[in-house]
């Protein structure tokens, strides 16, 4: 079958309706069925399914349901979701697995499927995903299903925001104020009714559902994507703001000056948090993706927890942490982890976490933040690599360029695409699993070492 290109390292993602349509969709939940039921050898499957707010997921999500359905499995259909609550209905209806229709933070022509175990362990490439891909291109569906599966309709926000708000008890009726950008997605419902739950004051910003995501599109990493956000923080004088990707699962958080808080510092911030309240322990561990900056390690180290330093995406960090029971883990993306969430990523519970910390600091962000503000970071840097067709199949040549370079000098890692340390600067530059780029990550000890080198490097990434 085609467009098995859609089917990426991490998920399934492509353009619509080219690549992505309802006839992949029914074909993609008939391979997931089948898969489910090869892994579990169980004949009555559960599965939950739900999507995010583009235009095109509705129609995706109701074809996805009948290919599951077409091969015996029971559906428990939640509509609209974000990713957290999505993994949170695996779990808390004992689900065999679940399917969501997004693209993340994608563009609004983009649409795809993450694909999760029970429990919700994500299936990627390494972990299923393969097989799924095996199927779907072969079409080995069931020759005869016994018996149609049965779709129903779920709600289970109230039940989802009961267990977050226990998790991470925040400060009811605190006089903080926030800015909140939803982006016009899918994290709008939970995002209402949690201020109406904790009494928290919020400034709100792209709050009408809209699968165009004309407010300031779906990525809180983009260029200009935290502007709208900034200005109202300083002009309502707001204590911080969290600015949401459009599935919910990844936060951007500014200071009440407007300044954006690198994902490092604000995961210092939660680490010291979660260490401190260990019981005492002091052998904590916590979760950090490789592109992390190292203030966060540091942060670790002198509370006394351990780190544990594995390759980017959901499926890594959340096996890594289950292996090693860590209580925390983030990416420099605004991938947040907690054990208390199934080891998964949830912005919303980041959110409340950060409004329980300055809760009780009783200081503004900027003060809490300022020992973590300690390396020079350049923060991700996007490349564009499409129509370059050896660079996206296999590995970039600009890698052995880069080794060749800096061979002898610094050390070099390939735990995941191209670590280089040279001691008074760092950096890594990895392929995007989910769109035609290289991603960069350069951090210094120093400003000036670290604009110079990154100056340097930045041609080098351009020019190859």
């Amino acid at each position: 079958m085609k467009n098995a290109a859609i089917f990426r390292a991490y998920d399934i993602r492509g353009k619509t309706p080219r690549e992505l349509n309802e006839r992949v969709a029914y074909q993609v939940g008939r391979a997931f069925a089948v898969f489910l039921k090869e892994k579990t050898k169980r004949r009555r499957l559960k599965v939950v399914v739900s999507r995010d707010a583009r235009a095109s997921s509705p129609l995706l999500l109701k074809e996805l349901a009948r290919g599951i359905a077409d091969e015996g499995a029971d559906v428990a259909d939640l509509g609209l979701t974000s990713t957290p609550l999505h993994c949170f209905a695996v779990n808390f209806l004992k689900s065999d697995g679940g399917a969501m229709v997004t693209a993340s933070h994608n563009p609004a022509e983009y649409n795809g499927f993450k694909l999760h175990f029970e429990g919700g362990l994500a299936i990627g490439m390494g972990t299923g995903l393969e097989r799924v891909k095996n199927i779907f291109e072969k079409e080995k569906f069931s020759a005869e299903t016994l018996r149609e599966g049965k779709s129903r309709k779920a709600d289970i926000l109230k039940k989802y925001l009961d267990f977050v708000l226990k998790a991470e008890k925040p400060a009811f009726g605190t006089k903080l104020k926030a800015v909140v950008d939803a982006g016009n997605g899918a994290m709008i419902p939970e995002l209402k009714a949690v201020k109406k739950r904790i009494g928290i004051g919020t400034v709100e910003l792209f709050f009408n559902l809209d699968g165009r995501f004309s407010g300031r599109g779906p990525n809180p990493l983009r260029k200009g994507a935290l502007t709208p956000a900034k200005k109202a923080v300083l002009k309502t004088k707001a204590d911080l703001a969290a600015v949401f990707d459009a599935d919910g699962d990844r936060v951007v958080f500014l200071d009440e000056k407007g300044e954006e808080v690198p994902a490092a510092a604000a995961a210092s911030l939660m680490a010291d948090y979660f260490l401190r309240g260990n019981g005492g322990r002091k052998d904590g561990k916590i979760w950090r993706g490789l592109t992390v900056g190292r203030i966060l390690e540091e942060t670790v180290l002198k509370r006394g927890g351990r780190t544990i330093t594995g390759k980017i995406g959901r499926t890594n960090a959340k096996k890594d942490m289950m292996s090693r029971s860590a209580l925390f883990g983030a990416e420099a993306s605004g991938h947040y982890y907690f054990k208390k969430f199934f080891y998964s990523d949830s912005a919303l519970l980041a959110f409340l976490c950060v409004l329980k910390i300055l809760a009780e600091k009783k200081r503004p962000l900027s003060e809490l933040i300022k020992p973590f503000r300690k390396y020079f970071q350049s923060g991700e840097i996007n490349v564009k690599i499409a129509g370059r067709e050896s660079e996206i199949a296999g590995e970039p040549p600009v890698f052995k360029n880069l080794e060749r370079r800096f061979k002898g000098r610094c050390r070099i890692s390939r735990m995941d695409g191209l670590s280089i340390d040279c001691g008074d600067f760092w950096f890594n530059v990895r392929k995007s699993n989910t769109e035609p780029i290289l991603r960069l990550n350069f951090e210094a000890k120093k400003a000036g070492v670290g604009r110079g080198e990154l100056a340097k490097l930045k041609k080098i990434l351009w020019r190859r």
